[in-house]
């Protein structure tokens, strides 16, 4: 059975997903990749020799590291008078190459193309999870706008999260079978241009020696296995790995990303992680080390949930529900860092 499978091309997430999933759907399907410009150089060197096609896609508006949803909804309302001719030459694409069924993580544009032939659409991704949570607040109102063009039409939608998921966090198995421990240096993971102010706030606080990623050459897996502790903006993936390897977290979110404020939430709600800003970063990293030092993960319900991920989208595609553990070992994906 022919699948096509497509990403988003904005950040690094969805075509990481992508990457680690692919393997293990290539073991019950052939699969045939729908990538953006954006993020195929990264897909391509991580899983060489697949089939690829190229794929629109929908780019946020930003300002410096700000995602402006209203401008962006807005433009995306506009770029969608063009979007009926890339979804008609995508449907002839997947009519002309037998595909019979579509995976999509928040790309419109193949579910759209896959609904218009009649197949199968399963979108499975993180963001729309913000569609499970109203407010009041203006922003949440854009983010779920953005939300429902981007995910497109669906047969079988699910939402991988730690919180109100349909499945629970993805742990890449190059990560979680590194011997684990908590006597290595703190681990930074945050852009370039917020690291001034907060390299100045670790060393003021004594949360002392640390490694910064990302970087060139930089073991990120073997750093995160023995890390004391983990500081981050509130990307998804990065919070999923520290609750399920047990490591403390201090985050925090990046201005005018609901999603990541969600996150930073729903985690200092669950009380294994705090909430940060940079307003506020002295006293909450000194928060953070003494609560860091007394962590312990004892009671914790996250776990790697890849196997029921891959069981779920396997269905929804029309494919069998064999457990992951049957399956033969995908090769190692790269997780980019």
């Amino acid at each position: 059975m022919k699948i096509a499978y497509s990403c988003a091309g904005e950040g690094l997430g969805h075509a990481a997903r992508m990457v680690c999933l692919g393997p293990f759907l290539e073991q019950q399907f052939e699969v045939v990749y729908f990538v953006p410009a954006s993020v195929r150089t990264y897909v391509e060197a991580r899983l060489p020799g697949r089939e690829f096609r190229s794929l629109p896609w929908f780019e946020f508006v930003k300002r410096g590291d700000r995602v402006l949803y209203w401008k962006t909804f807005l433009k995306s309302l506009r770029k969608s008078v063009t979007m009926v001719p890339d979804v008609l030459r995508l449907a002839r694409s997947l009519e002309g190459e037998g595909i019979s069924s579509v995976l999509s993580d928040y790309d419109p544009y193949l579910a759209w193309a896959g609904r218009s032939l009649r197949k199968k659409v399963v979108q499975f991704n993180h963001p729309g999870v913000i569609l499970k949570h109203f407010s009041l607040d203006p922003r949440c109102w854009a983010a779920n706008l953005v939300g429902l063009l981007m995910e497109g039409p669906w047969t079988s939608r699910y939402h991988v999260s730690f919180y109100d998921g349909d499945v629970g966090p993805l742990i890449r198995p190059e990560l979680s079978e590194r011997p684990q421990s908590r006597t290595g240096p703190w681990l930074l993971h945050l852009k370039q241009e917020f690291r001034g102010p907060l390299l100045e706030a670790l060393e003021r606080n004594g949360l002392t020696p640390y490694e910064l990623f990302p970087r060139a050459g930089g073991d990120f897996d073997e750093a995160m296995a023995r890390c004391r502790g983990v500081i981050s903006s509130a990307g998804h993936q990065i919070i999923s790995e520290a609750l399920v390897l047990g490591k403390p977290i201090l985050v925090i979110p990046q201005t005018g990303q609901y999603e990541q404020l969600l996150n930073a939430k729903k985690l200092a709600r669950a009380r294994r992680g705090i909430r940060s800003s940079f307003a506020t970063l002295d006293s909450d990293l000194k928060r953070f080390r003494s609560w860091a030092e007394k962590y312990s993960p004892l009671g914790s319900h996250w776990s790697d949930d890849t196997a029921r991920a891959v069981e779920k989208i396997a269905a929804g595609l029309g494919g069998s529900r064999r457990p992951l553990e049957q399956q033969a070992a995908p090769e190692k994906c790269s997780w980019g860092q």
